[in-house]
């Protein structure tokens, strides 16, 4: 994911997710790890899934890995769907402009032998 500052003055973000629907066990179990400047920044769960940030660089680069580490066979076929949201606040204050984006996704998980 990309986050480009497109103006002059520094704005707070927030970067969370919310599931939409699918399956509560499969969505509880999928993993997430958020890389920043080649660093982990978060290991958990989609439901744990909260961070915020101000923006310094131009363009902030977030790579994000999703996952499963978990072969319980209550977890074949499954699907989980999930918006990440982005909440901005210009220079963080509530008052002042502020902007909300959701990228939905949709995580189907397949079968396996145990």
């Amino acid at each position: 994911m990309r986050i480009k500052k497109e103006g002059l003055l520094d704005s707070n973000y927030n970067f969370s997710a919310i599931k939409t629907s699918g399956d509560d066990s499969f969505c509880n179990a999928i993993k997430i790890s958020i890389m920043k400047d080649s660093k982990i920044i978060l290991n958990g769960s989609i439901n744990s899934l909260s961070l915020g940030s101000k923006s310094q660089q131009n363009p902030d680069d977030w790579v994000i890995f999703v996952g499963l580490d978990d072969n319980n066979s209550s977890l074949k076929n499954q699907n989980c769907n999930f918006n990440f949201v982005l909440k901005t606040n210009l220079n963080g204050k509530d008052g002042g402009f502020s902007d909300e984006h959701f990228i939905a996704n949709n995580i189907v998980s397949g079968s396996w032998n145990n």
